[in-house]
């Protein structure tokens, strides 16, 4: 290359560093676009990523709620509902149990259900949040109450029959003491009215022991004819009273039937209030059997049914909240994936390709090519820097 040349060179390769340093000057004096480009992308992947985090914390928030829900109102609130129905239940088997046994360990279980029952009512009135599930709430109180004390009367009416029919049983057997012991021996066979007067205690004696079985017939099966039978043995009692006190007893003997006409006497009336008692059971216990049936009724097709539905709506809220927080997190990363992805490549090749031409022109621009021109259309840095050197 000649001298000249060499001094063209010289003095377009200072205007190039003149005018680079021009840009350099006038890209500081405006807005670095290339960073304002970065800035954005890395404000949009971090709001994405904020955005992502402030959704997965108030759902979690929103999750646990939910779930207290589950755990601490609806799982205990239907828990409570099937609980009172085993109560309801147990109550009732043990009072039966109890009318026909009468062993006492059936009596502390009714004790024990009633007491559970209370319990798990309380826990049910405390926990119910619906109007309706309140209302039911209060139904099954209002028949309780009336079943409980039906269940204790009728055990309570169980123990006074048995009571009197030990008492009537004991009056009987002092008769027969009577009878056999005393009566009986006392008689002189060659005394006035002997046989009569055996004939009569004979009698008393077959016509009591006929009473009790009777009783305990009626009370068995329940049949009327029984009981018309009982009232007949003792009609018949009454007749060979009648017969002995107008024979000819002796002293002792005549206090000896007064006392036979008193047991008697008590011991029927015994006899009667056990029928009438065991008839009231009758009566109490088809009530006690139509309030248990209302209650299972209550609890088993509506309260249960009530506590399972909110359970399940209250499990499904549960699962919809966790899909929902999952499908809006995932999505979110994906976009934020994919936008910084493109972004990054938009903005990898708007500054490299410019970056490319540059440094291609320049080294053309070494070999000596001074008519080399860059094209850049960006109004970037580049853009700047392709006008200082062009």
């Amino acid at each position: 290359m000649t001298k000249e040349g060499q001094a063209t060179l010289r003095e377009y390769a200072g205007r190039v560093d003149t005018f680079i340093w021009q840009a350099r000057r006038l890209g500081k004096n405006r807005l670095n676009r290339v960073g304002v480009k970065l800035g954005l992308v890395v404000a949009l992947l971090m709001g994405l990523f904020m955005a992502a985090a402030l959704i997965s914390f108030l759902s979690a928030q929103d999750i646990n709620q939910k779930v207290r829900e589950v755990t601490e109102v609806e799982e205990p609130t239907s828990a409570a509902a099937y609980e009172m129905e085993i109560n309801v239940i147990g109550t009732g088997m043990g009072v039966l149990q109890y009318l026909q046994i009468g062993d006492a360990i059936y009596r502390q279980r009714v004790a024990k259900d009633e007491v559970d029952f209370e319990r798990f009512k309380v826990q049910y009135d405390g926990l119910a949040e619906t109007t309706w599930g309140k209302d039911l709430g209060s139904q099954v109180s209002v028949l309780y109450e009336e079943y409980k004390a039906l269940g204790d009367g009728l055990m309570d009416q169980a123990d006074e029959r048995e009571n009197g029919f030990v008492f009537m049983a004991e009056l009987f057997e002092a008769m027969d003491s009577i009878t056999d012991d005393k009566f009986m021996p006392s008689i002189d066979i060659q005394a006035p009215d002997a046989a009569e007067i055996r004939d009569d205690v004979r009698g008393i004696e077959a016509s009591i022991g006929e009473m009790g079985t009777r009783l305990s017939n009626y009370l068995w099966t329940h049949n009327d004819e029984h009981l018309v039978r009982f009232t007949d043995d003792a009609i018949e009692v009454r007749e060979h009273f009648a017969d002995l006190n107008n024979l000819r007893l002796t002293e002792e003997q005549q206090d000896w039937l007064a006392e036979l006409e008193d047991q008697f006497e008590q011991g029927e009336t015994s006899g009667l209030g056990i029928i009438a008692i065991d008839d009231n059971i009758g009566r109490d216990l088809a009530m006690f059997l139509g309030l248990r049936a209302q209650l299972d009724d209550i609890l088993d097709d509506e309260l249960q049914v009530l506590t399972r539905q909110d359970l399940a709506e209250a499990t499904t809220a549960v699962h919809q909240a966790t899909d929902r927080t999952n499908t809006l997190v995932l999505v979110l990363l994906l976009v934020g994936i994919v936008t910084g992805t493109i972004s990054g490549i938009a903005i990898s090749r708007g500054i490299t390709k410019p970056i490319g031409r540059l440094v291609s022109a320049n080294r053309k621009l070494a070999e000596g090519d001074l008519s080399q021109r860059v094209i850049i259309r960006s109004t970037d840095e580049f853009g700047i820097l392709g006008d200082a050197f062009n």
